[in-house]
């Protein structure tokens, strides 16, 4: 048994479904400060100009508080509804905290798999594993694997994606 089949095998309570590494809600934590420290500039000055410097730095506080409570709870509820597992035909995939996608990527639609690490994630030995298709619509992604259960995963979807030879039409 390797190690993703015994991960899969103590996991069944979940249908079989994988979550992502521990270390997903801090690196989506770290990733995301840009980002909000952007939006949250542009609501103090929204705040500043509608309601005067004397208004302004209650609601910003409030805003301030109000951003830091999302951006701490958010990583955390989108690492527990982040599943992915192996089936029998295909990589299947659940997320969402809000509106949760449940989707399907069948062996014999992948084409590419690539394993992506950025510096974040080198740290914590975590990969990103993206899966290329045939359409757009179909491509895939699994943030923050282990580097060596990616390493597992991508073998065994490059193994089912081979086309046998009953595939060739004859």
């Amino acid at each position: 048994m390797d190690a993703l089949t015994a991960s899969a095998a103590s996991h069944d309570g979940d249908g079989g479904f994988q979550p992502l590494h521990p270390a997903a809600p801090f690196i989506w934590r770290v990733v995301g400060v840009p980002a909000t420290t952007i939006v949250a500039g542009v609501v103090v000055a929204i705040v500043l100009a509608a309601a005067g410097p004397e208004l302004a730095a209650a609601i910003a506080g409030v805003l301030a508080l109000v951003g830091i409570g999302v951006a701490a709870w958010h990583p955390t509820l989108r690492y527990r509804y982040w599943r992915y597992r192996v089936g029998d035909d295909a990589l299947e995939l659940r997320h969402g905290v809000w509106f949760r996608t449940s989707a399907a990527v069948p062996f014999h639609r992948i084409q590419q798999i690539d394993v992506e690490q950025g510096p974040i994630q080198r740290r914590y030995d975590v990969v990103t594993l993206r899966l290329r298709t045939a359409s757009a619509m179909s491509d895939a992604t699994v943030p923050h694997l282990a580097a060596a259960e990616a390493d597992l995963l991508r073998e065994r979807l490059l193994i089912a994606a081979r086309p046998t030879t009953a595939d060739d039409g004859h």
